[in-house]
């Protein structure tokens, strides 16, 4: 088991170096699957269904990077527990390499930008084509400020200090914004649940810089989000349930930090814990694939599959103007299903009855190489034809989680 877990673990690695990783060194977030090249511009033409707002590129441009920053904190992340494993030379050149790519990313960002100090240094960008965009949300931040935070144990002194910084103007700029921004030109408010992404940051820019200003603001956030965070009997129930990366993996990832920091009681901590997971048990398929989108009936307390079709809710909390988001189908993902083991590896450190760790052996096994694309359509007719191109391409993310359960798993012992 170990000896096949590991020979995957080092393709999926040439993959995101070889393959995803552009000439400046930014790891791209989508290829065309069929070439493994960057997409085409005659590929998006009028068939096709894609997402288009006011300053963003052309569909081959920004859907290329718009996974950069979750791959890249996330494989930062996966590098540096690869490197307490192995204590390789060459993972830790890696490791720079990554650090050196979420750097040039933040630093598109100019230090300053007029009165409104919207897209100021602390606003971490989708790097369409490796340049400044208009575009961010909470899931670009919270698995780069994990990746820098556990990259600054094998850091040089310089790179601790841009850590530092990096951290508290990132925190700056959520506070600074009243967690409102402008995403695919349609104003958001970052509210109840998705918040709590941003919880990890805070106090990781707390820890780099002492300043009680953070911690302030994570425990008044905290307090303020607490009653919507358990999923089954918390104020506002949800009845959709996304997959465990969609959702539920950055909670897993909050609530594991904010459970290690002891800004959550432990008995708290682990009843989310305890709730996160058995949502995201519902989304395994019989072949060990997660689905990436369930429903669960309120009432009748049961998780089951939604009809196809399009739906009056979206997909996600933001109600962006693309017909995507309220397309519902039996669509599996191999982000969802790395993402389950994952959280896996961490639900099996705070509550090992449940034997989470199976389910994580099963998930990193079955999820192949030609799996890596937003969504695997198995059954056929589960998407509108105008989306199947989302079958169609070759995802780094799915990759780098993938790599992040595996080597996480690996140091705590747990395929040994």
């Amino acid at each position: 088991m170990t000896d096949r877990l590991e020979t995957k673990a080092l393709r999926f690695q040439e993959l995101v170096e070889d393959v995803f990783r552009d000439a400046q060194g930014l790891i791209r977030g989508s290829l065309h699957q069929a070439t493994r090249r960057v997409w085409r511009a005659e590929y998006f033409d009028a068939t096709r269904d894609v997402l288009r707002a006011p300053g963003l590129p052309q569909p081959e441009v920004w859907w290329a990077y718009e996974q950069t920053n979750i791959t890249q904190g996330f494989y930062l992340l996966s590098l540096v527990y690869q490197h307490r494993v192995t204590g390789a030379a060459q993972t830790l050149k890696l490791a720079q390499r990554t650090f050196d790519a979420i750097r040039r990313v933040y630093q598109l960002a100019p230090e300053t930008e007029g009165e409104t100090r919207s897209r100021e240094r602390g606003f971490l960008p989708k790097p369409y084509g490796g340049r400044l965009s208009q575009e961010t949300h909470p899931d670009q931040y919270f698995p780069v400020a994990l990746g820098l935070a556990a990259y600054s144990e094998l850091a040089s002194p310089q790179e601790r200090s841009m850590i530092g910084e990096m951290l508290t103007r990132c925190a700056d700029f959520w506070i600074r914004s009243q967690y409102r921004l402008v995403y695919f030109g349609v104003p958001i408010s970052i509210n109840g649940r998705t918040r709590l992404n941003l919880l990890p940051l805070f106090g990781l820019a707390y820890k780099f810089s002492a300043d009680n200003h953070y911690r302030d603001e994570l425990l008044k956030q905290l307090a303020g989000i607490a009653p919507l965070l358990p999923l089954f009997d918390g104020a506002n129930p949800p009845d959709r349930v996304r997959s465990p990366f969609g959702r539920y993996f950055g909670w897993f990832l909050a609530v594991g930090y904010l459970l290690q920091e002891g800004y959550l009681a432990r008995e708290s901590g682990e009843k989310l814990l305890y709730d996160y997971w058995r949502a995201a048990k519902a989304t395994i398929a019989d072949d060990g694939m997660c689905y990436a989108d369930v429903t669960y009936d309120l009432k009748e307390d049961r998780f089951y599959l939604p009809q196809t079709g399009y739906s009056q809710v979206p997909l996600f909390e933001d109600r962006i103007l693309w017909d995507f988001v309220y397309w519902v189908g039996h669509l599996k993902s191999a982000f969802g299903t790395a993402g389950l083991a994952a959280a896996a590896v961490m639900v099996q450190q705070y509550l090992p009855q449940l034997e989470a760790i199976r389910e994580a052996r099963r998930a990193l096994t079955r999820v192949r190489e030609e799996d890596l694309a937003s969504y695997i359509d198995d059954e056929g007719g589960q998407l509108d034809p105008r989306h199947t191109w989302l079958t169609e391409d070759f995802r780094s993310d799915a990759a780098a989680l993938w790599l992040l359960a595996y080597w996480s798993g690996r140091d705590q012992g747990f395929w040994e």
